[in-house]
C-alpha cells in the first residue's frame, strides 16, 4: 500500500502546486512509483505543470461519476510519475465517500499519491483531504502566510491528520536574515508545524511553467530532491540556508 500525501496550503499563491510537481518528479527519479492528483475543481493546474495541457481526455470528475475508470484517465507525465487531472466541474467533486475509497484503489498501485489540494480551508480543502493521514503545507515566510498556515494546522489535527508537515517556499535568504520577513524559527513557532524542507525562490520554476514542461534543473530542483529523500525515509540534513 503506496502513500496518499495531500498538498495544501490555506491559500492562492504560496507555491503548492508547484511544490506537488516538484516533489513528484523527485520521487520519480528515485525510481518510486508517483500519481500527481488535482483537487483543484474548475481551476486544475498541474496539467500545464506536467505539460499536459490540451492533452486531457477524462479527468479526476468523470472517474468519481463513472464516467471512465481510472486507468482512462491517467495520464503518462514521464518515467514512473503519472497525472491525473482535476475535475473540471465542482459538482463532481462533492462526496467524501467516493473520494477516500479512490484514494485507496490508487494508493494499491502508487507508492506515493500527491494530492494537490484547493486553496483555502473550506469544503474543497475537506475533501481533497478525505481518508487522508498525512498532510504537506506550503507556507511562504509572509505575515499572511503564516497566520493562515496556523488555522490550516488546526484545521489539520481537527481533521484527524495526524502528520502534517510544513515546506518553507520561495525562501528569499536576504530578506529573512535582514529582518524584513520572519526567519525559520520563527515560522515554525507561528505555525505550529514541523519542517520538512526549505525551496529557494527560482526564476528556473516561473520558465517551466511557463513552457509546460517539469523542472530540470535550478536551486529550486535540488531543493525538491532533499525534501524528496526526506518523504522516502532517507536523513537529509537541512542545506545551509544563507547559500539558497
Amino acid at each position: 500500500m503506496g502513500r496518499l500525501v495531500v498538498i495544501t496550503s490555506g491559500k492562492g499563491g504560496a507555491g503548492k502546486t508547484s511544490v506537488t510537481a516538484g516533489i513528484g518528479a523527485a520521487l520519480a527519479a528515485r525510481a518510486r512509483r508517483v500519481l500527481l492528483v488535482d483537487a483543484c475543481a474548475g481551476a486544475r493546474c498541474l496539467d500545464m505543470y506536467t505539460g499536459l495541457a490540451g492533452e486531457v481526455l477524462y479527468d479526476l470528475g468523470d472517474v468519481l461519476t463513472g464516467r471512465c475508470t481510472p486507468s482512462m484517465a491517467i495520464h503518462t507525465v514521464g518515467s514512473g510519475l503519472d497525472l491525473l487531472a482535476g475535475p473540471q466541474r465542482q459538482e463532481d467533486f462533492c462526496d467524501k465517500g467516493q473520494i477516500a475509497s479512490l484514494y485507496q484503489v490508487l494508493t494499491q498501485h502508487y507508492d506515493f499519491v500527491l494530492v494537490d489540494s484547493p486553496p483555502g480551508i473550506g469544503r474543497g480543502f475537506e475533501l481533497a483531504l478525505s481518508g487522508a493521514e498525512e498532510a504537506l503545507v506550503a507556507v511562504t515566510p509572509d505575515e499572511v502566510c503564516l497566520r493562515i498556515a496556523h488555522d490550516v494546522a488546526v484545521k489539520l489535527t481537527n481533521l484527524g491528520v495526524g502528520n502534517a508537515r510544513m515546506i518553507i517556499n520561495r525562501f528569499l535568504p536576504t530578506l529573512i536574515w535582514s529582518g524584513v520577513l520572519p526567519n525559520v524559527d520563527q515560522m515554525i513557532d507561528r505555525t505550529g508545524l514541523q519542517l520538512l524542507g526549505v525551496v529557494p525562490e527560482d526564476g528556473e520554476i516561473a520558465l517551466s511553467a511557463a513552457k509546460g514542461v517539469l523542472l530540470r534543473r535550478g536551486r529550486a530542483k535540488l531543493a525538491f530532491g532533499r525534501i524528496a529523500a526526506r518523504l522516502d525515509g532517507e536523513e537529509v540534513p537541512l542545506a545551509n540556508l544563507k547559500r539558497l
